[in-house]
């Protein structure tokens, strides 16, 4: 029997977590003004697994992943812009 390997951004799967990082992901970028206590307000309304937070790097390879999967669709899921820097 294989041993659980924890979870970390490089075994991160988006695809598990769809619905709320489309969510999180549009709020971010809805924000006119973006700043710390908006970030962490946002990240608490859509918890990873009811409990934790999606890391930013998690949020940035949901980007990605809206990306291939919507292909063009729609520009909010422009992992250029400048929100996580």
């Amino acid at each position: 029997m294989r041993e659980k390997v924890p979870e970390t951004s490089f075994h991160f799967q988006p695809e598990l977590y769809e619905a709320q990082l489309v969510a999180l992901v549009t709020e971010i970028e809805a924000l006119e003004d973006f700043d710390q206590a908006s970030y962490e307000s946002i990240l608490r309304r859509y918890p990873k697994d009811g409990s934790g937070f999606f890391s930013k790097s998690e949020i940035i390879r949901a980007f990605r992943y809206l990306n291939r999967q919507r292909c063009g669709v729609s520009t909010i899921f422009d992992p250029t812009r400048s929100r996580f820097r």
